[in-house]
C-alpha cells in the first residue's frame, strides 16, 4: 500500500512493539480511534517495517482482511473466501458463522507451516465479530471503536495531532518547490486548529498549493463554514468535509466530477480498469495521469506498479454526496450506479462475460446493477452463464455467486417483475447440483446440459443449448441424448452432560452404585418428557436399561431383562417401548440352529416403558422370499431373505420397516394386518410395501420424531436417502451425497434439521425445509410396471441401441430402443423370451442379442438374430446350455462376454464356485453353426484381471495353495483355449509383472516378464528399465495392493492393474494418469477419447488418447458410471452403470441438428 500521510512515530512505535510480542508468542493487538486518525496507515506502516525490514513472521507473512460495516451473511462469505484462499478445498457445505471458524481453525491446526501467519483485521464496526475471527493465533485489528475483549490489547490511536506533527505533514505533503513559511505562523496555526488537528484533513490541506496568506485565508474561511444541521459529535466530519470541498474546488472542473464519479465505488482496491470504464475513457495512460494527479492531492492513494486506487471510508462517504445538485442522495446515487453499469457495457459491448477480470467486476457487477434499479441488466447478467462461469472460477466457491442470485432475486421480487421466478428456479438448480460442481475447472453451459430438469426448469436446458451453438469452444458442448436413472453397530463409550452447567451426569444402579462403564450399544432419550420424567435407555447386547435423571445422575429404574430381544426402541411422541425377538435359536448366519422343528415367526411388542404391560403385540415371519412378484413367507432358509431389523412407524397409518438381510426391505401396514392371517398367501401382498431397487442395501437407518421422515443409509454408498413416508408408503425422497462413507443418521426432535456422521467422524447438518428442497416422487406400485433385470448397449449401423431385460406382467421380455434417425426418444418394442433370463449382451455392429439365464442349477446362452426387426423375423437359438451335476456348487459368475467379429465367436468365462475349489470356464462358440469348445481349469481361488478378445488374465490361487498370474491364449470353434504362460509366487513375497499383448491372436509378440518385488526405487529401476521403474514405483507408494501390481501394455498405451482387475493408472509412452476404474474391452481401443467417470466429483472425464491430457468434465450425477462405448461417426457415447440398469447417451452438441 502507497503511504504518504505523516504518521506519529511513537505511535508507530508501539504498534511494532505490540507485533514484535505477538510475533514471539502469539497474541491480538485492536487499535481504535475515530475516523480519519491515521489506524490503518499506522497500521500497514508497522506491519510493512516488521515483515519486510526486521523479517518478523517468516516464513509466513500475513493476510489482510479489510471488514468494514457489513452483515452477518456477508462476513460468512468473506470467511469463506478467505479459507478458499488459504487452501481449504471444500468450503460450499459450510453454511454458518461458528462452523467457518471451526474449519479455519482445524485447517491451521493442521498447517505448523502457517503457525506464524499474522491476520490483520481492518474497521470492524461489530464486537461481536470477533469471536469468529478467533481462529488467527496472531493479530491486529483495526476499528472506530474500542471493543472490550479480554483476549485483545488495545491501543487508542491519536485522535489529533500536535501542532509542530501536523506542521511536519504539511512539509510532507506539500509541493516541493514551495518556500512559505510554515513554523510560527499563526495563519496556519489557525488552519490546522480549524482541521481539528485531524490526520487525513491537514493531509489533504497540505498537499493543495498554498503559496502565501491570501491563500492559506481562503482555505481558512472554508474550513470555518458550518452545517447548521450538523451536531457536535459530527463536528470531525464537517472538518474532514469542508478539506475534502476545498480541495477538490482547486482541480480542473473535469477531472473534479470524474473525482466524484469514484464515490460510486466500494470501499476496496478499485482497478484501473474499472475506472476507465466509469470515465469512458480510451486513453489509458491519460487516466493515470488524473489519478496520479489525485494522488499527489491526498485525495486517493494510487499504486502506479499494482495499477489500483484506494479511497478512505469517509472520502467516498463524502462522494456519495450530491453536492449542488437538485437530486436526492438516493436518486444521485443510483445515477453514479447507472453510469458505471454503462461504462461496463460500452467496454465489454453489451457481452458480460467478455470484460476481463480486474479483482471488482466480477465481485461486484450485480451489486452495482441493483443499486442502479437496472433490471433488465440484472436480468441480463443471470442469463449470461459464461459470466456465472468466470465468477465461479474466480471466487473457486458457490457461495459468492448464491449471494448476488439471492439478492437480484429479492430485488426483482420487491419490483414485481415476473422473471424473478424463473431466476430463482436458476438458483436452485445450482443449490441442488452446488456438491457436483467443481467450480475451478466447471464449464457451466457444459454443466447446464447434463443436469436435471424439472419441466418449468426446462429454459435453463434451452439457454444452455442455444449458447453452446454459438460460442466456439475446441472441445465442444455435450448433451445428453437419452437417459435412464433412479430418481453390526459398535460399542461406544457414553456420556451425558446438562447443557445449562456443562456438567457430567453419573449412572447409578439399583444397588445404589455409580456405573463406572458406560460402554453401551445405543443411547436414547424418551421423546416425551412425561410427568417431569426425563427418560434415557441403553442397551448392549441383549441387556436393556430405562434411566430417569434426577439432579446430576441418572438411576436405574428399570433391571429387567428379556433374553432373546433383538432390538428395543422409544415409541414416537410417547414413553412406551417397541421390542422384537426371534421365536427360535439362530446361528450368525440368522438361520435356525434345529433346521427341521423352528418356527418361521417373529414377536414385535409394545410396552409401557416400565416393561409391566403389554400393550400390542405382532407376528411377522422371520423368512421371506420372492415368488413372481409377490413376497411370500418361506422355510427354504437356504434360499430365503431372514429378517434382521425393523422400526416402528406411526405416521397417519401404523407401520413397521422391515428389513431382510439388507437385501430387501419395505414397510409393513398395521392396518387391518391380524395374527392369524400374516402367514397367508395374500397377507405379505397386501401389506408389504417394497422398498425403491436402488435402496437394495442398508447400512443404518433412522425415523424422525415426527415419524414422517425416514432416513437411510445404503450400504458401501457415499450417499444417504430420506424419505417421506404417508398411509404407510414411501411417497418422495431425496438422495445426499458425500465425501465419505457416511455411518450415523439421526434426526432432531422436533426440528427440521437431518445430521449425519461420515466415517471420518465429520458432522454434516441439513436443513429439511419444504421450501428448499426438490422432492422426487416415487412411482407407484403397478403390477404391470417394468422391472429392469439387465441392460446392454452398442452402436449398429453406427446408431445407438439399447437392450433391457426386463419382467413385466410376470413375464420376461427383451426391450429395444433402438436411436435412428436422430430420435431423441424413441418408441420401444419388445420381445417375449421363452423362460426367465438373467443378463443381454449386444455388441457392434452384431444384429444379435446375447440372452443368458444363470441358475446354481443351470447356464442358458441363447441368441435373438435380427432383434431390431419389428417385423417378426426375430429367431431364437439356444447357443449352449448346461446342468451342474455336483450339487457342492455355490455359485456361478460370468465374465462380461466379448464377440471377436473377424471369425464371428463369442467368448463367455465362466466362473464356478464349489465349495473347496473354483473352476475357470473358457466357451468359444461360433455363432453361425454354434460349434462350442469349452476349456476348463481347476484351481483354489481365482480372479480375472483381464480380457480382450484373444487373452485372458487371472490370479489366484492353485489347488496346490500356491499364488499365480495365468495368461490365455483363447480359441475359437477349431482351436482350444489353452494357458500360455505362468508365474508362481509365494504369498508373503509380492510380485511385479509386466505383460505385452499382440494386436491380434498371434503369440509371435506376447512377452511376459516378472520379478519379486522390492520396494526399492533403484532395484526397479535396475531390473525394468528407468521408465517402467519409475512407473512401478509410483504405483506401489500410491495403492494399497502394491504387492500385486501389472502392467499390461498393448502397442503405444499400458494399464496398471490390480489383482481385483480395478485400472489404477492408464498412460502412453509420454503422459501418465492415476485413475481408478474397471478393465472393459475400450480400455486399449484406438479411440479418440479414454472416458472415464470420476466418483468424487460425479464428472465424466474425456481425456484425448493422443495426449492424455483432459479434454471436457461433463457433470453427470445421475448415477456411477462403470462402462462406456465411443462412436467416432457420431462423436458421441453411450454410459452404462455398474449394475447394469441405467444408461446415458452423451452426443456433441455442434454435430446435433435436433430441433430442441
Amino acid at each position: 500500500m502507497h503511504i504518504r500521510q505523516f504518521i506519529i512515530q511513537k505511535f508507530n512505535q508501539t504498534i511494532c512493539n505490540e507485533l514484535k510480542s505477538i510475533d514471539k508468542d502469539g497474541g491480538h493487538i485492536l487499535v481504535h480511534g475515530i475516523s480519519g486518525s491515521g489506524k490503518t496507515v499506522a497500521v500497514c506502516q508497522a506491519v510493512y517495517q516488521l515483515i519486510v525490514k526486521e523479517d518478523c513472521f517468516q516464513s509466513s507473512g500475513c493476510v489482510w482482511i479489510k471488514i468494514g460495516d457489513i452483515s452477518e451473511e456477508n462476513l460468512l462469505h468473506m470467511l469463506k473466501a478467505l479459507a478458499t484462499e488459504i487452501g481449504i478445498i471444500d468450503v460450499n457445505s459450510i453454511e454458518s458463522l461458528p462452523d467457518v471458524t471451526s474449519s479455519i481453525t482445524r485447517f491451521l491446526d493442521g498447517k505448523p507451516e502457517m503457525s506464524n501467519l499474522l491476520f490483520v483485521f481492518d474497521d470492524i464496526w461489530n464486537q461481536e465479530y470477533l469471536q469468529y475471527l478467533n481462529f488467527a493465533k496472531k493479530s491486529i485489528a483495526t476499528s472506530s471503536f474500542k471493543h472490550e475483549s479480554p483476549n485483545y490489547k488495545c491501543i487508542p490511536a491519536e485522535e489529533k495531532l500536535t501542532q509542530d506533527e501536523a506542521i511536519q505533514v504539511i512539509e510532507n505533503c506539500r509541493p516541493k518547490d514551495i518556500q512559505y513559511k510554515l513554523k510560527g505562523n499563526k495563519l496556519v496555526q489557525d488552519v490546522i486548529d480549524s482541521c481539528s488537528r485531524l490526520p487525513l484533513a491537514i493531509a489533504v490541506i497540505g498537499s493543495l498549493k498554498l503559496e502565501n496568506d491570501e491563500d492559506w485565508q481562503n482555505v481558512m474561511k472554508v474550513m470555518m463554514k458550518q452545517d447548521s444541521t450538523s451536531k457536535p459529535q459530527d463536528d470531525y466530519r464537517t472538518n474532514l468535509f469542508n478539506a475534502f470541498e476545498f480541495s477538490i474546488k482547486q482541480l480542473h472542473p473535469e477531472l473534479a466530477d470524474l473525482f466524484h464519479s469514484l464515490g460510486v465505488f466500494k470501499a476496496v482496491k478499485i482497478p484501473l480498469q474499472s475506472i476507465i470504464s466509469l470515465w469512458q475513457q480510451d486513453n489509458k495512460l491519460e487516466a493515470e495521469e488524473k489519478l496520479k494527479e489525485l494522488n499527489r492531492k491526498s485525495l486517493i492513494t494510487f499504486d502506479d506498479q499494482a495499477k489500483y486506487c484506494i479511497l478512505h471510508d469517509l472520502i467516498i462517504e463524502y462522494l456519495r454526496q450530491p453536492l449542488g445538485s437538485q437530486q436526492s442522495s438516493k436518486q444521485y446515487f443510483i445515477a453514479l450506479n447507472q453510469n458505471l453499469i454503462n461504462g461496463y457495457r460500452k467496454q465489454c459491448h453489451g457481452q458480460w462475460f467478455a470484460y476481463p477480470s480486474d479483482d471488482y467486476y466480477y465481485q461486484y457487477l450485480i451489486d452495482h446493477a441493483i443499486q442502479a434499479e437496472d433490471h433488465e441488466t440484472i436480468q441480463e447478467i443471470m442469463r449470461d452463464f459464461q459470466w456465472i462461469n468466470t465468477k465461479l472460477q474466480l471466487d473457486k466457491m458457490m457461495c459468492n455467486l448464491r449471494v448476488d442470485l439471492e439478492k437480484a432475486i429479492d430485488y426483482l421480487k420487491n419490483k414485481e417483475i415476473e422473471s424473478w421466478q424463473q431466476y430463482e428456479q436458476l438458483l436452485q438448480l445450482l443449490r441442488r447440483y452446488e456438491s457436483v460442481f467443481a467450480v475451478e475447472n466447471l464449464n457451466l453451459v457444459q454443466a447446464m446440459l447434463t443436469l436435471d430438469y424439472e419441466h418449468d426448469t426446462e429454459w435453463i436446458r434451452k439457454r444452455a443449448f442455444d449458447l453452446a451453438k454459438e460460442i466456439k469452444n475446441d472441445n465442444g458442448y455435450w448433451k445428453i441424448a437419452a437417459l435412464t436413472h433412479d430418481k453390526a453397530e459398535k460399542t461406544r463409550d457414553w456420556r451425558v452432560y446438562n447443557a445449562t452447567n456443562n456438567e457430567k451426569l453419573s449412572f447409578i444402579e439399583e444397588n445404589t452404585n455409580e456405573l463406572k462403564d458406560t460402554i453401551f450399544k445405543r443411547c436414547q432419550f424418551c421423546p416425551i418428557i412425561h410427568n417431569n420424567d426425563i427418560l434415557l435407555m441403553t442397551s448392549v447386547g441383549i441387556h436393556y436399561k430405562v434411566w430417569k435423571i434426577d439432579g446430576n445422575k441418572l438411576h436405574d429404574i428399570n433391571t429387567k431383562d428379556i433374553d432373546k430381544i433383538e432390538s428395543i426402541e422409544w415409541m414416537d411422541n410417547d414413553s412406551k417401548i417397541m421390542l422384537w425377538w426371534k421365536k427360535y435359536d439362530y446361528s450368525s448366519d440368522y438361520k435356525p440352529v434345529d433346521k427341521k422343528n423352528w418356527i418361521n415367526e417373529c414377536q414385535v411388542q409394545i410396552w409401557d416403558y416400565q416393561l409391566k404391560e403389554c400393550l400390542k403385540s405382532y407376528l411377522v415371519p422371520a423368512f421371506i422370499t420372492k415368488a413372481e412378484k409377490q413376497y411370500l413367507s418361506t422355510r427354504d432358509i437356504d434360499n430365503g431373505l431372514p429378517l434382521i431389523a425393523i422400526k416402528y412407524i406411526n405416521t397417519d397409518a401404523k407401520c413397521l420397516m422391515l428389513n431382510y438381510d439388507n437385501k430387501k426391505n419395505g414397510l409393513l401396514t398395521l392396518e387391518n394386518y391380524h395374527l392369524e392371517l400374516w402367514n397367508d398367501v395374500n397377507i405379505l401382498e397386501k401389506h408389504f410395501d417394497p422398498f425403491p431397487s436402488f435402496i437394495n442395501n442398508i447400512n443404518r437407518f433412522s425415523v424422525s420424531s415426527d415419524r414422517q421422515l425416514l432416513s437411510i443409509i445404503p450400504g458401501r454408498e457415499k450417499e444417504a436417502y430420506v424419505f417421506k413416508v404417508s398411509k404407510g408408503q414411501l411417497q418422495s425422497y431425496i438422495k445426499l451425497e458425500f465425501s465419505n462413507y457416511p455411518n450415523e443418521p439421526f434426526f432432531i426432535p422436533e426440528d427440521d434439521r437431518f445430521l449425519v456422521y461420515d466415517s471420518e467422524q465429520l458432522l454434516h447438518e441439513y436443513v429439511l425445509q419444504e421450501s428448499k428442497i426438490n422432492w422426487k416422487m416415487l412411482k407407484n406400485n403397478d403390477k404391470d410396471a417394468e422391472t429392469v433385470l439387465d441392460s446392454s448397449y452398442a452402436y449398429i449401423s453406427n446408431n445407438p441401441v439399447i437392450v433391457q431385460l426386463i419382467n413385466k406382467s410376470n413375464t420376461c421380455k427383451l426391450k429395444v430402443l433402438h436411436y435412428c434417425k436422430q430420435q431423441a426418444y424413441p418408441t420401444p418394442f419388445y420381445h417375449t423370451l421363452d423362460q426367465q433370463y438373467d443378463e443381454c449382451y449386444i455388441f457392434n455392429e452384431l444384429h444379435s442379442v446375447i440372452v443368458i439365464a444363470r441358475f446354481i442349477e443351470e447356464v442358458k446362452i441363447a441368441q435373438l438374430v435380427n432383434f431390431v426387426s419389428q417385423n417378426g423375423d426375430t429367431q431364437r437359438k439356444t447357443l449352449w446350455q448346461y446342468n451342474p451335476s455336483n450339487t457342492s456348487i455355490q455359485d456361478i459368475r460370468i465374465e462380461k462376454p466379448r464377440y471377436r467379429k473377424i471369425d464371428n465367436t463369442l467368448i463367455v468365462v465362466l466362473h464356478e464356485i464349489f465349495e473347496d475349489y473354483h473352476r475357470l470356464a473358457v466357451l468359444t462358440i461360433n455363432l453361425l453353426n454354434r460349434k462350442t469348445i469349452i476349456f476348463s481349469d481347476k484351481v483354489e481361488w481365482l480372479h480375472c484381471i483381464y480380457m480382450d478378445q484373444y487373452y485372458l488374465i487371472t490370479y489366484g490361487v492353485s489347488c496346490s495353495s500356491q499364488w499365480f498370474v495365468r495368461c490365455y491364449q483363447i480359441g475359437d470353434d477349431t482351436t482350444q483355449t489353452k494357458q500360455i504362460q505362468e508365474q508362481e509366487h509365494s504369498e508373503n513375497r509380492g510380485i511385479t509383472c509386466k505383460i505385452i499383448l499382440p494386436n491380434n491372436q498371434s503369440t509371435n509378440n506376447f512377452e511376459f516378464k516378472s520379478a519379486p518385488l522390492v520396494i526399492d526405487k533403484q532395484y526397479l529401476t535396475e531390473h525394468w528399465g528407468e521408465k517402467d521403474g519409475n512407473l512401478f514405483d509410483k504405483i506401489i507408494h500410491r495403492n494399497v495392493f502394491a504387492h500385486i501390481p501389472f502392467m499390461i501394455e498393448k502397442g503405444n498405451d499400458f494399464i496398471m492393474v490390480n489383482p481385483f482387475g480395478d485400472v489404477l493408472m492408464k498412460g502412453n509412452e509420454s503422459e501418465f494418469h492415476f485413475k481408478k476404474l474397471p478393465v472393459n474391452e475400450e480400455i486399449f481401443k484406438d479411440d479418440k477419447f479414454w472416458i472415464q467417470f470420476n466418483g468424487t466429483t460425479k464428472n465424466i472425464d474425456m481425456y484425448d488418447v493422443a495426449t492424455m491430457k483432459l479434454h471436457s468434465i461433463l457433470p453427470f450425477h445421475y448415477f456411477k458410471v462403470d462402462d462406456v462405448k465411443w462412436n467416432q461417426e457420431q462423436s458421441s457415447f453411450i454410459a452404462l452403470d455398474k449394475d447394469r440398469l441405467h444408461y446415458g447417451i452423451i452426443k456433441l452438441v455442434q454435430t446435433d441438428t435436433v430441433n430442441q
